[in-house]
């Protein structure tokens, strides 16, 4: 798997975050990334519907003189990435209370040692939102993205699916194809192909005119979707041409596609922003 706020710099007035998308490698959806590694069989497969991203280069990034750019996003560069599957959808409210209905918060084999610790540390055992319903979050808006989730629920989610979080060169490849536009549907902005500026979630896919290339939906606005990679200022200057996996450690999780709350220029496909993996609530 959000607006200026101290523990998410860069970013406008308030911020939540989603379990965002997950991934597989294309053409098995129940794979694990090749740097995870399975500790005991996958007891539910999610059978949400993903998209074929297929292999090849893309523009990744921003130019010097690209209005909005932040230095973190220079210099635009070409990355090759093996084709994978990513979910054409946010994790929904539904999506989510299947893992936590079949016991998502007890199995310790979903969860990272670091995500297990904070979890049992913090007695979590649901989304932040889950019951107020803040954000049209919980099982009151079952099409909606769920919100709250901190990056170790995200990955514990997907990894009860079977799959795994987008890298952060995936996820932008996914959002705006190959040829460096500047939203996930070309150039230009308004409401009727994203939900942003506004107080809340709106089911997924609502904006259909605001699809990817690939077809993915809500890659700009709804909520903030966690990547896997940690975050650096300046990896760009650095990274490798093929396949990036972001920096090997790091303080700050990279989250992408802004959120409801997010003016337009948040939301391009080249934006980038972090928080802290045990971020999960508005400040």
């Amino acid at each position: 798997c959000g607006k200026k706020n101290p523990a998410n710099p860069g970013t406008t007035a308030k911020s939540t975050t989603t379990a965002g998308k997950t991934t597989s490698i294309a053409g098995a959806t129940t794979s694990v990334s090749t740097t995870t590694t399975l500790t005991s069989t996958v007891s539910y497969t999610d059978t949400a519907e993903m998209v074929t991203v297929a292999a090849g280069s893309f523009l990744m990034g921003s130019t010097a003189g690209t209005l909005n750019a932040n230095v973190d996003e220079i210099p635009q560069h070409a990355v090759y990435l093996n084709a994978f599957q990513i979910d054409k959808y946010e994790v929904t409210n539904a999506r989510y209370k299947v893992f936590m209905d079949t016991r998502g918060y007890s199995i310790q084999s979903y969860w990272t040692t670091e995500g297990w610790t904070w979890k049992t540390s913090n007695n979590v055992t649901k989304p932040y939102y889950w019951d107020s319903g803040t954000y049209n979050s919980g099982p009151s808006y079952p099409n909606n993205p769920v919100a709250g989730v901190s990056l170790y629920e995200a990955c514990a989610f997907a990894k009860w699916a079977g799959k795994r979080l987008p890298t952060e060169a995936e996820w932008e490849k996914a959002a705006r194809g190959t040829d460096g536009r500047t939203y996930p549907w070309g150039e230009g902005i308004d409401t009727t192909k994203a939900n942003y500026n506004t107080n809340a979630s709106t089911p997924v896919g609502n904006y259909p005119s605001g699809a990817s290339p690939y077809g993915c939906m809500d890659m700009a606005g709804n909520f903030w979707e966690w990547c896997n990679d940690w975050f650096s200022d300046t990896y760009y200057s650095t990274s490798p041409g093929n396949n990036p996996q972001g920096p090997i450690s790091g303080t700050y999780k990279v989250i992408r596609g802004g959120s409801c709350y997010s003016y337009d220029f948040n939301l391009r496909c080249a934006k980038r922003s972090n928080n802290r993996p045990d971020y999960r609530e508005s400040s």
